[in-house]
């Protein structure tokens, strides 16, 4: 008798474990599939159970961060969350424009890997580098960089970290009432060229010294090149 071994998503069939998985009614504007029917490339059940707990969850964050976006576009937790699955196949993301650059080979090789990947599946565009950025507010990079900065915030005191932050936010609120609170990715050259100008006329005004200025447009540069780094993309 063939007895069905499905617990908690986990089933085996003959000697491998089969991660067997039915979508959620929540998940079904987002989400194709009604059932998720993967091999967990195992025999051992204590690691097929490890592998399906990071599917499971790794699937479940890029679902509900493509609900919460529908509207406004990937977030960074959908960006990263994307990214992550290609840990399954042990490649790093590289966006296509780095992709072009190498071998033919390179990309070849990722194509072969996809073959058994259903068509709509967040791990092709993470493969071929064609993920879209997140969509990043210029006035939300401040938070960001403390964030991914915070190993410059150690051992400043109160105060300090105060100032750190002050310097971000202020320019992020200048570029917003000179150009606009648009996506970091949207930026354009004529808006930083705006945002120079407002410096350049503050500096011929005296109100400011063309040292204070550099510092203010260093500190959006900043912002914009984490953002870019962040996505795995270059300035355009």
């Amino acid at each position: 008798m063939n007895i069905s071994n499905c617990v908690d998503g986990v089933e085996r069939r003959g000697n491998v474990y089969y991660l067997r998985w039915r979508v959620s009614a929540e998940f079904r504007d987002v989400e194709s599939r009604i059932e998720i029917n993967q091999s967990l490339k195992t025999r051992d059940e204590a690691e097929a159970r490890a592998a399906a707990f990071l599917k499971k969850n790794a699937l479940r964050k890029v679902w509900k961060t493509r609900l919460l976006n529908e509207n406004q576009g990937p977030s960074i937790e959908a960006f990263e969350a994307a990214v992550a699955l290609l840990d399954e196949f042990q490649l790093p993301y590289i966006p296509i424009e780095g992709l072009l650059t190498k071998p033919l080979e390179e990309l070849v090789s990722r194509i072969e890997k996809l073959s058994k990947v259903p068509n709509d599946s967040p791990i092709i565009p993470a493969a071929l580098g064609v993920c879209e950025g997140p969509h990043v507010k210029i006035r939300d990079m401040p938070k960001i960089m403390e964030e991914r900065w915070e190993h410059k915030l150690r051992g400043k005191h109160r105060d300090q970290k105060r100032q750190w932050r002050n310097r971000y936010k202020h320019a992020a609120r200048i570029f917003e009432l000179v150009v606009s609170n648009k996506n970091v990715h949207e930026i354009s050259e004529e808006d930083a060229r705006r945002y120079h100008a407002h410096w350049q006329e503050r500096v011929d005004a005296g109100s400011i010294s063309d040292g204070q200025a550099i510092k203010r447009m260093r500190y959006l540069r900043q912002m914009i090149a984490e953002y870019h780094k962040l996505a795995g993309t270059l300035p355009s």
